[in-house]
């Protein structure tokens, strides 16, 4: 081995090294944070993660309530599995997390390299290992799993770069692979396509006509992401008929998201302020001066792009055109909950830091003086510890569910998803008075905010004042008529009023919009005993002792198929449900009655 290869080769190990270690420092006190906002919904109440037994159901849709409205089955196996490993304690996911996180600024060097030169690529993963807009993306364990699909979207473009300049098959297949996985992990993947047809265009093709020489080349890709479309519009239609929110209009969305890529160029830039909800208020004329200018400030930097890429600055051109394809998928030309979200722009800021990493080595190579060069190389050490230091602050407010809502208020104290996620958090601990108080400030910043009428309503339920608790569900359903836990949690204290037609009712609407609502199915049945409907009973609770070992499912089919006759199975079923439940004192007591 001669000097000059030796020498690159540990090189390349001191470098990887290096951003290893700059990666984890700034995430290093993330490990004591319990579980916050979605993560109760994923790795605490949701049955599915909590057994392998369940991975096929993932690519039938199965999902937390409410999250129904996605298809992502591989991000949902990945979940199980790392369930499986760390025990359904934080610190396990923490580790996953952090190894995402690893993996994508390894993934983003050594991409980088292929458009900057070295230099400026180590610069550029750099600033992506610690830059705080991460932290939504890493510190959130929930969406770190969604970080990971972003990891297979570098990796694949990565591997085809390799294809292009080699031509090995082995890196086109799996390229096409990591394409794929990503299209099932997060649906911000399916820009890949577009992303590769950019890079083609400024660095290898030079001239668009020349792309469709190669379409063939790209039909894969795309041929991935329709194959996904049809798997998410078959399941998700199937296991979801209802809304979780409602949108603006379409011209409304578009003028306002105008404002939105605005605010991702500052948010990548300055990290500050930084919240798990940017509120950009809707647009409502372009003639708003905020509106105005943030339309010409982006019409501008796509002409500047076009100009750029005309006139050969490829390098610019592709970082500007990759800002605006990573976010075309949460542009809410197809309605999103929110505009601006920080774990949206994982994959965005590639080209931020690319762009400055780039600038920072160039800015070094033409400095004259050694102290020149040493005031560039300050400079990024600098930024790296500001950066690092702001990331360590704001791993702090996700601690848990009280200091990321409190976190979000102190930047916007008019947000009222913050005082209902504290109001949601002190129902969990039957602070009723509390939780109240906060989910009445929710109202009061938003009267239209139906989830906050709902909470209030569980909470008047869980205190036995099912009357008061109607009244809160009515309101939440005359503003949206689509919110499926509003309709089963008003039956739950229509039926404690011994309403049972009502509950009926309500359980047979909540099963309309989302026909797999194992609860729903459920109460239901137990509904239908209660009625004398034995026969009507029988398949929803069948539907969910398939799917769910449920102690009170269980031993409501036990009664029922006794009902109709058939007492073996009915004492069978009623023995499984002591099985579950050895405490269960009515299906003990039905059993010494067929005894006797």
């Amino acid at each position: 081995m001669n000097v000059r290869v030796f020498v690159l080769k540990h090189l390349s190990a001191i470098t990887i090294l290096i951003l290893c270690i700059v990666a984890v420092i700034p995430y290093s006190n993330i490990f004591g944070n319990q579980f916050v906002y979605d993560d109760f919904d994923f790795f605490v109440h949701w049955d599915g993660v909590k057994s392998l037994e369940h991975i096929p159901s993932f690519f039938q849709g199965n999902l937390p309530t409410f999250h129904q409205h996605v298809y992502r089955p591989l991000r949902s196996l990945v979940q199980a599995v790392v369930y499986s490993i760390a025990g359904g304690e934080p610190f396990g996911f923490h580790v996953f997390s952090l190894g995402v996180h690893i993996a994508a600024v390894l993934l983003v060097y050594v991409l980088a390299k292929r458009i900057v030169p070295r230099g400026a690529a180590f610069i550029t993963a750099l600033l992506f290992a610690v830059l705080p807009i991460h932290t939504d993306s890493i510190t959130f364990m929930t969406a770190s799993f969604d970080t990971l699909g972003t990891v297979f979207v570098i990796a694949a473009l990565y591997l085809y770069s390799i294809y292009r300049d080699r031509g090995t098959a082995w890196a086109y297949s799996g390229s096409i692979a990591c394409a794929v996985i990503s299209f099932f992990m997060y649906e911000i993947a399916l820009v890949l396509p577009l992303l590769i047809m950019l890079y083609d265009a400024c660095f290898k093709e030079g001239k668009i006509r020349k792309l469709l020489r190669r379409a063939r080349y790209y039909a894969p890709y795309f041929i991935g992401v329709v194959i996904y479309v049809a798997f998410r519009m078959r399941i998700v239609g199937h296991r979801f008929g209802g809304s979780l929110f409602e949108s603006d209009p379409l011209g409304i969305r578009i003028l306002t998201m105008l404002k939105g890529f605005v605010w991702y160029l500052y948010i990548m830039t300055v990290n500050y302020p930084l919240s798990i909800s940017h509120l950009i208020p809707p647009a409502r004329s372009l003639a708003e001066p905020a509106v105005f200018g943030s339309l010409i400030g982006v019409l501008g930097l796509l002409a500047f792009g076009v100009y750029c890429f005309r006139r050969e600055k490829k390098l610019c051109a592709f970082l500007i055109f990759w800002f605006f394809i990573s976010l075309a998928p949460v542009s809410n030309i197809i309605p999103l909950a929110i505009f601006v979200s920080e774990h949206y722009s994982y994959l965005t800021t590639f080209a931020w830091c690319a762009a400055f990493g780039f600038g920072l080595h160039v800015l070094y190579q033409r400095s004259r003086s050694q102290r020149l060069k040493s005031v560039v190389i300050g400079l990024v050490v600098v930024l790296l510890i500001i950066y690092g230091g702001m990331t360590v602050r704001r791993n702090q407010d996700w601690r848990d569910n009280v200091s990321i809502f409190s976190s979000a208020l102190a930047v916007n104290s008019h947000y009222a998803g913050g005082y209902n996620g504290l109001a949601f958090y002190y129902r969990l601990q039957k602070d009723y008075d509390r939780a109240t108080d906060y989910a009445e400030k929710a109202l009061a910043e938003n009267p239209k905010y139906y989830v906050s009428h709902a909470l209030l309503g569980e909470i008047a339920m869980e205190q036995g004042k099912h009357q008061q608790a109607v009244a809160y569900f009515d309101d939440a359903l005359a503003l949206n008529d689509s919110y499926v836990s509003a309709y089963l949690n008003r039956g739950v204290s229509y039926f404690h009023l011994q309403d049972f037609e009502r509950a009926e009712a309500d359980y047979l609407r909540a099963l309309e919009i989302y026909p797999e609502y194992l609860l729903a199915h459920r109460n239901l049945g137990i509904v239908y005993l209660f009625q004398g409907k034995f026969q009507e009973a029988i398949p929803h609770l069948e539907r969910v002792v398939a799917e769910d070992d449920d102690a009170e499912a269980y031993y409501g089919l036990g009664v029922a198929t006794i009902n109709v006759g058939n007492i073996d199975r009915g004492v069978e079923l009623l023995n499984r449900a002591l099985e579950v439940n050895p405490a269960f004192e009515a299906a003990r007591d039905a059993l010494q009655k067929i005894e006797q």
